[in-house]
């Protein structure tokens, strides 16, 4: 949720990753515009990585796994939501 005052609470963040091989044992990894609890928790799941490949699809997988934690949250508001409008709908055409 983004923390603002407004019925809806959510807002859709755009980020960009980039990964590239450099040589047989480093990778470099390009964040662009990451909010801080996901910058947090893929720091925490990196700092894990030393014993992995850097080419691993681990780091694609935290990266993924922590972009959808909220998923179910914004579902269930949507969910709600659609409820509402069916509720009115039927109001206004009984």
């Amino acid at each position: 949720m983004h923390g603002r005052d407004r019925k809806d609470l959510w807002s859709f963040r755009n980020l960009a990753v980039y990964q590239r091989l450099v040589g047989a044992n480093q990778a470099d990894w390009l964040f662009i515009s990451l909010p801080s609890p996901m910058r947090d928790h893929l720091e925490e799941r990196f700092s894990n990585m030393e014993s992995c490949e850097p080419h691993s699809i681990l780091g694609h997988v935290y990266i993924l796994t922590t972009s959808i934690r909220n998923w179910r949250w914004y579902l269930n508001y949507l969910e709600d939501e659609f409820k509402e409008l069916v509720r009115i709908l039927q109001w206004l055409f009984l």
